[in-house]
């Protein structure tokens, strides 16, 4: 039998193997006072010490169990003992279970996550390090199949996903209930670790020893084999599509947006594999969808017309359809800049603009990325932003142009990009839709030399 040491030190083996951790991060510990959850806060203690690590703790009450309040004080007091900084955050009762399209246990998992993100990201985007074991490996790994997961669920739980780490991922949760028995080092039972309403605590208590009687004690590695397997084939999934959408999605900090005419060459499961990919770049995991909101996503990508739909309430994370392109986003694009002199400004999905002054040697240029202005009649200066459907015009063949929205439709705008979409003006009078159309006279472009020249190209990442 491993001694306690002789475990911690197995796990900080396991942290640097996986290099889940460097001298001088942050950690934030998620710490429920269960046994997990306290090993997990004394081997990072242990962490703390060689690394020079900053070690936080939260701890949140769910407000779904009487002895809620004993475990708030009991971790506090361990954080107090190790001089260790504290956080502890309520959930009032009842939210959960009003949850609207959530069970208990997956609004309970959305609360902690936004929990711990928050006081991740209040000391300075640090490290979420949870106690998960093996044993809770192998537990989702099977109602992942119950569910009719596909490669992502037999994946199981990952050591390391972004900031999230699990430095017990290797330990059944038996072992370390004995090592923190034998060597007396306190903690807390959950009672709704044994509630049979619960599907993992049945997985936990019924189906986990059965298997374990039909295939041997040792049947743990299989899984894990197994789980192995399955991350590879998915990592080699994952670069080829990286690969294939490289130049075909524009991405931008609220999310992706991907010409449709491209989802029209592909078939269905190759579109369901690139949704899911990604939905996970911009959300961090795929968990929230289920095959029947993956074949709906399908079938809203196909259709006609604008529509949007939020596929994960809990972070807003929403696919819309407009125009000619399908967006992923975590927040509504939107940029409103001043230019007041040349230089280079970025805008909307990564549009960048050069405005330059200096002489144009037209015939090496791609004119339909380039806006020539009379700097006579268009002096800086200029503003990218959305269109003002009140206050904003357009010149069109010698006239005003009152009724701007009706104009971009005609030109194929969507709704997003008419209502959303960074547009040149100068003044009230909008120049220039980037990439769909330009709005200028000839005999306001301005000759050599007495023009404003603007380049316009989109960053592909």
């Amino acid at each position: 039998m491993n001694t306690f040491s002789e475990t911690v030190e197995k796990c900080c083996r396991f942290i640097s193997e996986k290099k889940m951790l460097k001298a001088g991060d942050c950690v934030v510990a998620g710490v429920s006072g269960g046994a997990d959850s306290v090993f997990l806060f004394h081997v990072l203690v242990e962490m703390a010490g060689r690394l020079d690590l900053r070690l936080v703790v939260a701890h949140l009450n769910h407000g779904l169990r009487p002895e809620a309040e004993e475990e708030l004080v009991f971790v506090r007091e361990m954080c107090r003992k190790h001089k260790v900084q504290f956080h502890s955050g309520v959930v009032s009762s009842g939210v959960l279970a009003g949850t609207a399209g959530l069970s208990i246990e997956m609004a309970a998992r959305e609360r902690r996550k936004r929990f711990l993100d928050a006081v991740a990201e209040a000391h300075g985007d640090g490290k979420i390090a949870l106690g998960h074991t093996q044993s809770d490996h192998v537990e989702t790994m099977l109602m992942n199949i119950h569910r009719g997961a596909g490669l992502r669920g037999l994946t199981g739980i990952h050591p390391v996903r972004g900031r999230t780490i699990r430095p017990l991922l290797f330990l059944k949760g038996g072992e370390i209930r004995t090592i923190l028995v034998e060597n007396g080092i306190q903690f807390l039972e959950d009672s709704s670790n044994t509630d049979p309403k619960f599907l993992r605590n049945r997985v936990r208590s019924k189906i986990l020893p059965s298997i374990n009687e039909v295939f041997g004690p040792k049947s743990g590695g299989k899984w894990h084999q197994l789980s192995v397997n399955a991350a590879d084939s998915l990592s080699a999934m994952k670069e080829l599509l990286a690969h294939f959408l490289a130049t075909k999605i524009q991405q931008d900090d609220c999310g992706f947006r991907v010409e449709r005419e491209l989802f029209q060459q592909l078939s269905e499961p190759l579109l369901k594999e690139i949704f899911l990919f990604l939905l996970e770049k911009i959300a961090g995991s795929t968990y929230f969808m289920t095959a029947r909101r993956l074949n709906q996503l399908v079938v809203f990508a196909a259709g006609s017309g604008y529509g949007e739909v939020t596929v994960h309430p809990g972070m807003g994370v929403q696919v819309i359809r407009s125009g000619r392109w399908l967006y992923f986003l975590t927040r509504m694009p939107g940029v409103n800049l001043e230019i007041r002199q040349p230089g280079i400004y970025k805008s909307w999905f990564q549009e960048r603009f050069l405005f330059s002054m200096e002489n144009t040697e037209t015939e090496l240029m791609n004119d339909a990325s380039m806006l020539f202005l009379d700097e006579k009649l268009f002096p800086f200066p200029f503003r990218l932003g959305p269109v003002d459907f009140h206050k904003d015009k357009v010149k069109h063949q010698g006239r005003v142009v009152r009724d701007v929205r009706r104009f971009l439709k005609k030109r194929g705008l969507g709704k997003l990009e008419r209502e959303r979409m960074s547009v040149l003006k100068h003044g009230s009078r909008i120049l220039w839709v980037p990439g769909f159309t330009k709005i200028v006279s000839e005999v306001e472009k301005g000759t050599e030399g007495s023009r404003i020249t603007v380049y316009f190209t989109v960053d592909m990442r």
